[in-house]
């Protein structure tokens, strides 16, 4: 592993999870020499290049970076399938992890 912080500059605050908001990462290498970056508070791992994996640590850093909004991303996904759940007559449910939920004791 290797550490976030050092592909950014030093005035560069990292994005935070998409899943938990964490702001802890690491670099891997998934062993096929291929990195994620992963995110210490859920282990979230992430990005992807159009599906494939990419080759550098810095790259993966980089995609994590240039990632757009996931807030709103995430929050437009779920409001599509709320939406569903309701026109098919489906009771919407909330399933959270307890590792990916910050409120969790």
């Amino acid at each position: 592993m290797s550490s976030f912080r050092t592909h950014l500059e030093a005035d560069v605050e990292p994005k935070p999870c998409p899943f938990c908001a964490g702001t802890n990462f690491d670099v891997t290498d998934h062993g096929t020499d291929s990195y994620f970056v992963v995110c210490l508070r859920c282990g979230a791992l992430g990005p992807q290049r159009d599906g494939e994996l990419v080759q550098r640590d810095y790259e993966a850093v980089d995609l994590w970076q240039a990632q757009g909004d996931w807030e709103s991303t995430m929050r437009a996904i779920l409001d599509e399938r709320l939406k569903e759940a309701i026109e098919d007559g489906e009771e919407p449910k909330v399933e959270t992890s307890p590792v990916c939920n910050p409120a969790s004791p």
